[in-house]
């Protein structure tokens, strides 16, 4: 075996993980990134290889996007993600799990962005939280 396949999704990495956001909902990161307005700060829950952080980072004028992601691999993915897509400046990615926001002490946020995580008993998991 080589190298992992990388692909681009909404013009960021992939490595084509199960878990990994799929082109199939590039309409729905469209939709969300056309609410953004300009300086907000979004929290990206369950942000896995970083996809929704970078896309955010990169299509819109937020003032920064926040990912909590608890999976050590998916978060090192992410590292790797917002290094490639050079949005270092507007992407802060803490590997934790969701229910310890207090604790990290992340301040306010003007949207949430809170797929659902794999593995929660849901089957369709098509939809995503923009608030």
């Amino acid at each position: 075996r080589g190298s992992p396949a990388v692909h681009r999704v909404s013009g960021a990495f992939s490595d084509g993980e199960p878990a990994v956001a799929t082109p199939q909902k590039k309409a729905e990161r469209q939709r969300v990134c056309a609410l953004v307005s300009p300086g907000e700060r979004i929290l990206v829950l369950y942000s896995g290889t970083g996809v929704w952080p970078v896309v955010l980072a990169a299509r819109t004028s937020c003032r920064e996007a926040v990912g909590v992601e608890m999976n050590p691999s998916a978060h090192a993915f992410a590292v790797e993600n917002v290094q490639a897509n050079k949005v270092s400046a507007a992407v802060k990615l803490h590997r934790a799990d969701a229910s310890d926001l207090p604790a990290l002490q992340l301040g306010q946020f003007d949207r949430i962005v809170a797929p659902r995580p794999k593995g929660d008993g849901v089957e369709d998991d098509s939809e995503t939280l923009g608030v």
